[in-house]
C-alpha cells in the first residue's frame, strides 16, 4: 500500500533531462493517436522505442513483448529483458508463476513467443494480471455486441469478457472486436496506460491531481538555481516540485511536461496550471497540464474522421474539431468513434474534443458554455445552492451548485448535505461560476496524531527532533505516550517551529521546553507536518463555540466566561484537515489547548469533528406501523436536534414521524440481519409494533434500522474512543480511551476503564456510509450509543 502525501514533502526532477526529453520524443508518433499513452509509458522506462528515434506505433507487439511490457508496468522483480525483447525466460517465467499463462501457452516453444500477440491473448493476460474476476456462465453480454464475438477462444472468454466489462478494451470498429488480430505497439501502450491507475502502486509510482499555486526561485550557495513550484493536491497535502539549473541556465535536473499540445520540460511551469504528475519514488517522472480544458455531455449526432457534431439536453447544436489521435482512433484500440445516439462526455481544449467518455445514458446531459476551470482546495461551507472553497492560496471562492451538478466521492455519488468542512475539493466551473462537477477527497492526507513532548534532542540537518514524555491528544485529554519519540518533520514544519529566521531549528538548539508535533502518513511512516513550541504549561478546554471574533481573534466557549485568542501560529483541526478560524461555526463542540500569554489566553491548538455529515440524521422512536415501503415511530428523538446539542437527544416537533425505507437498507432485527421484504412483512402481523428503534436516514430514505424489544435495551448513553479489538465472529468490541458524554454537564468524562460491548446487532457507519462489523479495524475512532452491554449505533470518523 503506497504511504500517503504529506504536506511539505518534496519531489525532485531528474538528472540529464534534455536526454530523457529527446528519449521520448518519436518523430512517428506525433499527431498519432497513441501520442499521449506512448509518453507516459516512457516517461516512466515501461515501453522503449526503436532505432532512429522511432517508436513504430502501428508494428505488431511480440508475445514475449507484451509480457515483458506488463511486467515492467506491474512492478514484477527480475525482469532483465532489453527494450526489444531480450531474454525471453524472466518475463515468460514471472508470467507463469503468477497464473497468467494457460497450459497451453506454457508449452510454447520460443518461436512461438516470438510471434505477434493476438488482442485475445492480451487481454486475458491483462485481465489475470489485475485480478479481475472471470465472467462465469458462458454468458457473455459484451462480445455478444461484436459480431466476431464467438470467434474469441472458449478457454480466453471468461477473461475477454471481464476486460471488456471494465472498459479497458474495445472493437477496432463498429461492431468488430477482432480477437484474432495482432496487437499493435500503439494498442499496447493504450491498454497499459488504462491499467496503469492499478499498477503503478505496485512499482512504487502514483498518479497524483493538484494545481501549481507558487512559483519561486532562490540561488544556493553553490551558484545553483533552484526553481520551487509548490501544488496543492487534489488529496489537501500540498507538496513542492523542485527543478535545479546552473549559473549558465542550463538545466541540471527537471521533468518531462506536455503543456499545449507539446513536449517540454517543467520549468515551464507557471502559478496557477492544473497538473497531473506521475511521481515514483522522491521524484517527478512527468506533468501533464490540464489547464483550459471544458468538460461537457450529451448525445453525438455525427462523427467524421475529422468532427464530430453533439446536442445538449436543451436542443442545442456543437460542432468541434475531433485532435489527430481521436481521428485516427476510428481504426485501432483507442475506443473508436461514438456511435450516433450514444451519450458521452467530451473533454474539449480550444474547440478541439480532446477525449471521449462513453456514458451509460441515465444521466441528464448537461452543458455549460464558455471556458471551465479547475478549483482546488478544501470546503468552507455548503449549501443546497453554492459551496464556499477555500484554495491553497488561501482565497475564497463562491460556487454555484445547479442540479446538473454531479458531486462524488471514491466514485460514489454523494449530495450535498454529505458534505464537510475542511473536504478536499476538486471543482470544475464554467464561466459563469456553476460548478459542473465536484470530487471529493477521501481520508488521503488527514491528519493523524497530536503528540506533546519535552525537547530532548534537535538535528538541524535532516529535520529530525527526539521528545521525551511524549503524550498523545485524544478528544480533550493527554494520554500517556513513549517515553523517547523520533519525530521526521517536513522542510515547512522545521522551518515553522524555527521562526522567522528560516534557520531550521538551530535557533532553539538550547531550548528545554515543551513542543506539539502533528503528524501525518508518510513515505517513511508519519511525519510531523505541524509543530509548535510552547512557551508556558498549557489547559485543556472544551465546549461549544459560543461567540467567535475574526477582526478581534477571539474564540469564546459556552462553559467559559472569559474568551481566548488565537493567532498564526494557532493550529485548528476540524474534521482531521487543517483550517481557519474562519471555518469554524457556532454550536461546533472545541476541544482546545490554552497557553498563558501578558493579558489573557492563547489557542495553540483547537480540535474539532462532526459526527454525521449534514445529510444525515439519527433517529429513535418506537414502531408505531410498518407499510410496504416504509414505517412510523411514535415518541421520536433525534441525536443533535438542537444546533448546538450535537450529542444530546431532543424531541421532535412531531410526536409520530414516517420514514420511506431505502431500496436496500441495514436492517438489523434481535436475531441479526432482516431483509426488507422480512422487515415490511411485518404490515400484516403487527410483529414489530412497540419495538423500540433506531434509525440513519439519509435525505428522506431510512438507510440504516435497529429493531429490538424495549426490555432487551438499558439506559442508553453516548460514548467516544478508539477501537482495541474487535471479535469479528461474536461482534464483541474492546474500546480503550474511552470518554462518555455527559448531558447534565454537557461535556465529555474521561472512563478510567475500557468500554466493552457486544456489536454483532448494532447499526454501524463508515465513510459516510453504511458499513458492516468487517468494516471496522483497531485504531478507528468512532462514537457509540450503547446500554453498557451491547453497542446499538457505531459511527466511525472517516
Amino acid at each position: 500500500m503506497m504511504a500517503e502525501l504529506v504536506t511539505g514533502q518534496t519531489f525532485r526532477g531528474l538528472p540529464f533531462p534534455e536526454e530523457r526529453l529527446a528519449a521520448v520524443r518519436f518523430t512517428d508518433t506525433r499527431g498519432h493517436w497513441s501520442f499521449l499513452p506512448v509518453l507516459r509509458l516512457a516517461a516512466q522506462g515501461i515501453i522503449h522505442g526503436r532505432d532512429g528515434g522511432l517508436f513504430a506505433p502501428d508494428a505488431p507487439v511480440t508475445r514475449e513483448e507484451a509480457l515483458s511490457l506488463l511486467a515492467r508496468a506491474a512492478g514484477w522483480e527480475g525482469i532483465t529483458t532489453s527494450p526489444a525483447g531480450g531474454s525471453p525466460n524472466s518475463p515468460l517465467a514471472l508470467a507463469a508463476a503468477r497464473g497468467l499463462l494457460t497450459d497451453q501457452e506454457k508449452a510454447f516453444a520460443a518461436a512461438d513467443w516470438q510471434l505477434p500477440a493476438r488482442r485475445q491473448e492480451v487481454a486475458a493476460w491483462v485481465g489475470r494480471a489485475l485480478g479481475l474476476t472471470p465472467i462465469a456462465g458462458g454468458l457473455y453480454p459484451y462480445l455478444a455486441g461484436f459480431t466476431d464475438g464467438n470467434e474469441v477462444d472458449s478457454q480466453l472468454a471468461p477473461w475477454v469478457e471481464a476486460v471488456l466489462q471494465r472498459g479497458l478494451m474495445s472493437g477496432v470498429a463498429a461492431g468488430t472486436f477482432a480477437p484474432q488480430r495482432a496487437m499493435t505497439r500503439a494498442e499496447m501502450a493504450a491498454l497499459l496506460d488504462r491499467v496503469d491507475n492499478d499498477l503503478a502502486g505496485r512499482r512504487g509510482a502514483r498518479w497524483v491531481e493538484g494545481q501549481v499555486m507558487e512559483r519561486t526561485e532562490t540561488w544556493l550557495g553553490n551558484r545553483e538555481l533552484l526553481i520551487t513550484l509548490r501544488v496543492a493536491t487534489f488529496a489537501g497535502p500540498i507538496i513542492n516540485l523542485e527543478i535545479k539549473k546552473d549559473a549558465g541556465g542550463n538545466t541540471l535536473a527537471d521533468f518531462l511536461l506536455y503543456k499545449d499540445g507539446r513536449l517540454t520540460l517543467g520549468q515551464e511551469l507557471t502559478g496557477g496550471e492544473a497538473v497531473r504528475l506521475i511521481l515514483q519514488g522522491e521524484n517527478v517522472l512527468l506533468a501533464e497540464s490540464t489547464a483550459g480544458q471544458q468538460y461537457l455531455n450529451g448525445m453525438v449526432l455525427a462523427a467524421g474522421d475529422k468532427e464530430l457534431l453533439l446536442v445538449d439536453d436543451q436542443g442545442r447544436q456543437y460542432r468541434y474539431g475531433l485532435s489527430p489521435h481521436l481521428a485516427a482512433g476510428s481504426g485501432g484500440d483507442s475506443g473508436g468513434l461514438p456511435l450516433p445516439g450514444q451519450v458521452v462526455n467530451l473533454a474539449v481544449q480550444d474547440g478541439t474534443v480532446t477525449r471521449i467518455v462513453p456514458l451509460d445514458g441515465t444521466g441528464t446531459p448537461a452543458y455549460s458554455p464558455g471556458d471551465t476551470r479547475v478549483v482546488t482546495g478544501y470546503l468552507r461551507e455548503s449549501g443546497t445552492d453554492a459551496i464556499v472553497i477555500v484554495s491553497a492560496a488561501g482565497n475564497e471562492e463562491t460556487v454555484k451548485i445547479t442540479a446538473a451538478t454531479a458531486i462524488t466521492r471514491s466514485g460514489r455519488a454523494i449530495m450535498p448535505g454529505d458534505l464537510k468542512t475542511g473536504d478536499p475539493v476538486k471543482v470544475q466551473v464554467d464561466a459563469a461560476g456553476h460548478a459542473l462537477g465536484i470530487q471529493v477527497g477521501n481520508s488521503t492526507g488527514r491528519l493523524g496524531r497530536i503528540l506533546k513532548g519535552k525537547l530532548d534532542r534537535i538535528n538541524s540537518f535532516d529535520n529530525k527532533l527526539v521528545l521525551r514524555d511524549t503524550r498523545e491528544f485524544y478528544y480533550g485529554s493527554w494520554l500517556p505516550g513513549d517515553p523517547l519519540r523520533a519525530v521526521n518533520l517536513t522542510r515547512e514544519a522545521a522551518a515553522s517551529l524555527a521562526g522567522a529566521s528560516r534557520d531550521l531549528l538551530a535557533p532553539y538548539g538550547p531550548y528545554a521546553g515543551e513542543v506539539i508535533v502533528v503528524l501525518a502518513g508518510g513515505p517513511q511512516g508519519e511525519v510531523g507536518v505541524k509543530a509548535v513550541k510552547l512557551d508556558n504549561s498549557t489547559r485543556l478546554y472544551e465546549g461549544y463555540l459560543d461567540f467567535l471574533s475574526l477582526g478581534g481573534r477571539e474564540i469564546r466557549l459556552a462553559s467559559a466566561r472569559d474568551p481566548v485568542t488565537f493567532n498564526q501560529e494557532s493550529i485548528i483541526i476540524k474534521n482531521g484537515r487543517q483550517v481557519e478560524a474562519a471555518d469554524l461555526e457556532p454550536g461546533d463542540y472545541l476541544f482546545t489547548v490554552v497557553e498563558p500569554v501578558p493579558g489573557g489566553r492563547r489557542a495553540v491548538l483547537v480540535f474539532t469533528e462532526d459526527i454525521l455529515p449534514s445529510s444525515w440524521q439519527l433517529y429513535r422512536g418506537r414502531i408505531e406501523s410498518v407499510a410496504k415501503e416504509s414505517f412510523a415511530l411514535e415518541d421520536v428523538e433525534a441525536l443533535g436536534g438542537e444546533a448546538d446539542r450535537p450529542y444530546d437527544w431532543q424531541e421532535t416537533d412531531d410526536y409520530t414521524m414516517e420514514f420511506r425505507l431505502a431500496w436496500e437498507p441495514v436492517i438489523m432485527g434481535r436475531n441479526g440481519p432482516l431483509s426488507r421484504d422480512e422487515f415490511t412483512s411485518g404490515r400484516f402481523t403487527g410483529e414489530y409494533n412497540g419495538y423500540q428503534a433506531y434509525t440513519l436516514v439519509r435525505g428522506e430514505e431510512a438507510h440504516g434500522l435497529l429493531l429490538l424489544p424495549p426490555s432487551t435495551i438499558g439506559p442508553t448513553m453516548t460514548s467516544l474512543g478508539r477501537l482495541q479489538e474487535i471479535d469479528q465472529d461474536s461482534g464483541h468490541l474492546t474500546i480503550a480511551a474511552v470518554r462518555d458524554w455527559s448531558p447534565g454537564y454537557r461535556n465529555w468524562q474521561n472512563r478510567n476503564y475500557p468500554l466493552e460491548v457486544e456489536a454483532g446487532k448494532a447499526l454501524v457507519m463508515k465513510g459516510r456510509a453504511m458499513a458492516a462489523l468487517e468494516d471496522l479495524a483497531p485504531g478507528d475512532n468512532a462514537y457509540l450509543i450503547h446500554d453498557q452491554k451491547q453497542a446499538l449505533v457505531v459511527v466511525v470518523i472517516d
